[in-house]
């Protein structure tokens, strides 16, 4: 498999609306990247022509030598019960009776055993919109591990929760780390 070669770009901004509100007009639902991309571009086009002032950071990243961050869900099928909840990255996974064909409600079946619990909540975890190309999920024996796909320190910062302790045992996300990434990084002052 060929290595990828990554751009970030980093934005500290002095001036305009809080974080919060960049994240609700400008990153946007995972469920709209292309208008989410557009209004990236429209922020920056706007730092440019002075609306606003902020410090770029641009950084080319080639293939990492880090590693992913991985977390674990041991499911206890006896004590799950309809309405229990799992959590990675805030996306909600529901355990009902009847779940939806729909993967963006995250409802997934107890099964009749571990095995079975695990391979449903894994499977909801996978066809998530909102974790596809972000996290993976696998299930051994009704243990699931959660692998973040990039490399990095970033997974570690992901909570894992649960309404049910007793039906799902978290282990929290650890051992990503940051590898040999950066070969280039350039600092850019916009607008006022």
């Amino acid at each position: 498999m060929a290595s990828k070669t990554v751009l970030y770009i980093t934005v500290v901004s002095d001036s305009g609306p809080p974080a919060k509100a960049l994240a609700e007009r400008i990153v946007r639902s995972y469920d709209q990247p292309k208008s989410a991309a557009t209004a990236i571009a429209a922020y920056l086009e706007r730092l440019v022509g002075g609306s606003g002032s902020a410090i770029v950071h641009v950084a080319l990243a080639g293939p990492d030598t880090g590693t992913q961050g991985t977390g674990t869900i041991a499911c206890t099928q006896a004590n799950a019960l309809a309405g229990d909840r799992v959590t990675l990255q805030n996306t909600h996974f529901y355990v009902t009776t009847a779940p939806s064909t729909n993967p963006a409600l995250g409802q997934f079946s107890r099964g009749a055993n571990n095995t079975e619990c695990g391979a449903n909540l894994a499977a909801a975890m996978n066809a998530h919109p909102a974790l596809k190309g972000a996290w993976t999920a696998v299930n051994a024996g009704g243990t699931v591990t959660v692998t973040a796909v990039t490399k990095g320190v970033h997974a570690n910062l992901v909570n894992l929760e649960t309404t049910k302790p007793t039906a799902f045992a978290l282990t929290q996300v650890t051992n990503g780390a940051k590898g040999t990434l950066f070969n280039e990084l350039r600092s850019y002052r916009l607008g006022q």
